[in-house]
């Protein structure tokens, strides 16, 4: 099965329209209970382990299921 790799960087491609922000892609992680907290754990690990220059903190793979959701 082929897979599409992408990329998202959060804040990226922010657009100022009448003093709003605006955004071209929204990303909804869903994290089953089980595992937020290994997650939770991998974020503030590098948070912790960043130099003052860092500029990001981690790429973090994640595996699953894109899904178009409705606009609400």
């Amino acid at each position: 099965m082929q897979c599409k790799d992408q990329e998202f960087t959060v804040g990226k491609g922010q657009v100022m329209l009448d003093g709003k922000s605006y955004y071209p892609d929204s990303v909804r992680l869903v994290v089953p209970k089980d595992q937020a907290i290994e997650l939770a754990q991998r974020i503030l690990r590098a948070h912790e382990v960043a130099r003052p220059g860092d500029t990001h903190l981690l790429e973090i793979p994640l595996f699953g299921q894109l899904e178009e959701v409705e606009d609400e």
